[in-house]
Order: structure tokens, then C-alpha cells, then sequence
């Protein structure tokens, strides 16, 4: 490995190396979660813990259609998100973090910018 090799784990798997780079993302941000989902809810990959990976991927969705939301979970989890829409190959995908209780190194949009780049870079390829 080069000396100016800055990742600490690489795969040839995509899906492992998108983690791998979510999980990067989530600890620079602070962030609770970020996963990226398909347009039905379901998980791609994610960094947090699983149900939560799960809830926000299963959410997502909804999220995105910025269609009025009642006061309810799904609602109230709306307040603590951030989403972004990522077209790979013609197919619609949502990158969504919940944000930590702490500030982290990166602000979300950084995070935005990084979790959007990554996921084309990597399941592009």
C-alpha cells in the first residue's frame, strides 16, 4: 500500500466498499446513521446501528415526496434528517443520515456532497 494511501480498509466488493465509506462519512459527520435506499425502502448499505439503518431507509421515500407529513413518528424523524436523491443508471436512489448530538468535522452538506460522490464513484464503476 502506498504511503499516501489515505483508506484504511478497501474491497473489490461494491456494497462492502460503499460501507465501508458510509462508515467513514457517519464518524466525520457525527452522525447517528446514513444509508442509501432504494425507492421501496429497502436498505443498499449503511453505516449505524440496523434498525435504525432500516427505519430510515423504510422512510426515505416518503420523505422525499415532499408531500405534507401529520404529526406522527414518521413526522417527527422527518425534523432530524437530511436527504439527497443520487440517479445511478437510470434507477432513483436516497441517501438519508440522522444527524448525532455531536458537531462533527464535516457539516451535512459536506457530508451530502461526499455520501452523493461516493455512491456514483463506486457503483458506477
Amino acid at each position: 500500500m502506498s504511503s499516501n494511501e489515505r483508506r484504511l480498509r478497501r474491497s473489490a466488493d461494491p456494497l462492502i466498499a460503499l460501507h465501508y465509506q458510509l462508515t467513514q462519512l457517519k464518524k466525520e459527520g457525527s452522525l447517528d446513521a446514513i444509508v442509501l435506499t432504494d425507492q421501496t425502502g429497502t436498505v443498499v448499505a449503511g453505516a449505524g446501528s440496523w434498525p435504525l439503518c432500516e427505519e430510515l431507509a423504510a422512510y426515505a421515500p416518503i420523505w422525499s415526496n415532499e408531500a405534507p407529513i401529520s404529526e406522527s413518528r414518521v413526522g417527527d424523524m422527518r425534523k432530524e434528517v437530511d436527504l439527497r436523491s443520487v440517479n445511478i443508471g437510470g434507477s432513483e436512489m436516497i441517501v438519508c443520515t440522522r444527524k448525532g448530538g455531536n458537531q462533527g468535522t464535516r457539516s451535512s452538506q459536506e457530508i451530502m456532497n461526499l455520501a452523493e460522490e461516493s455512491v456514483l464513484r463506486i457503483l458506477a464503476a
